[in-house]
């Protein structure tokens, strides 16, 4: 993700290679990432000589309190914190940080193709803050500013966890029609341009998911001899059920 957010600033020029830093401390990834994004390369943050203002915080959870004891020798009063760890609530990262200004986001996986959705809060914003915060999670997709931290955790279930459930989704269909006879290429040809076309259709029509998938539905038909069966074993009810059980572990992760 990390990654996604350095190529994404780059394509845009919203910074130049030189204005940007990035520890790595795995030696092949970060040849990687020198070759790819022609950033400043480090192996820990403690190497950093140069002040930067902006620091994007694209770590596991459990590095947090480690990288706060370093990051506070580089942070200066006013630095902006932006993280994008799941579960590390705004209150530990204030304890851990006191001097910055935190952001706590939550991108999801299509950042990598600038097709991202991030969700962010943060506590009174200047216009100033939330212009830097947008123009850096625009870098990688669409953005929705939330109100209250716990709408992270269900951004966590609905956003950061949706890509998983289309492609469910999409394992279910390519499996289903190589049972019924068709090659993996051909199903999995059939199967993604149907998503991307109705994604697409869904995205650019002014018409609701539901209207959308009732005007597929036609009485007695294909379609609905199949929505019949997702009604007969309550597949709807059964999802919203899934995204309750990814939101209830998304603020377990917080509260642990």
């Amino acid at each position: 993700m990390g990654y996604a957010f350095a190529a994404g600033l780059l394509s845009k020029g919203i910074v130049t290679a030189d204005a940007l830093a990035i520890i790595e401390k795995n030696p092949e990834r970060r040849d990687f990432l020198a070759e790819k994004t022609g950033a400043v390369l480090f192996k820990e943050l403690d190497e950093i000589r140069q002040d930067y203002t902006v620091f994007l915080l694209a770590i596991k959870p459990q590095d947090a309190d480690t990288l706060f004891s370093t990051l506070n020798q580089q942070i200066t009063k006013g630095s902006l914190v932006i993280s994008i760890m799941a579960g590390v609530t705004l209150a530990t990262m204030e304890s851990g940080l006191p001097s910055a200004e935190i952001i706590r986001a939550m991108p999801n996986t299509p950042a990598g193709i600038r097709e991202g959705m991030s969700v962010y809060f943060g506590k009174d914003l200047s216009p100033d803050t939330t212009t830097t915060v947008e123009t850096i999670l625009g870098a990688v997709g669409k953005i929705v500013r939330v109100t209250s931290e716990s709408m992270i955790d269900a951004a966590t279930a609905i956003s950061g966890s949706g890509p998983a459930y289309l492609f469910y989704l999409a394992e279910s269909m390519v499996e289903g029609a190589i049972g019924m006879g068709f090659s993996k290429t051909d199903a999995e040809l059939l199967t993604l341009q149907t998503l991307f076309g109705a994604s697409s259709l869904l995205q650019q029509s002014n018409t609701s998911a539901a209207e959308l998938r009732k005007a597929v539905t036609s009485p007695g038909g294909t379609t609905a001899a199949a929505i019949g069966v997702f009604d007969e074993r309550h597949i709807k009810e059964s999802l919203i059920d899934a995204f309750g059980a990814a939101l209830r572990r998304a603020k377990e992760l917080g509260e642990s």
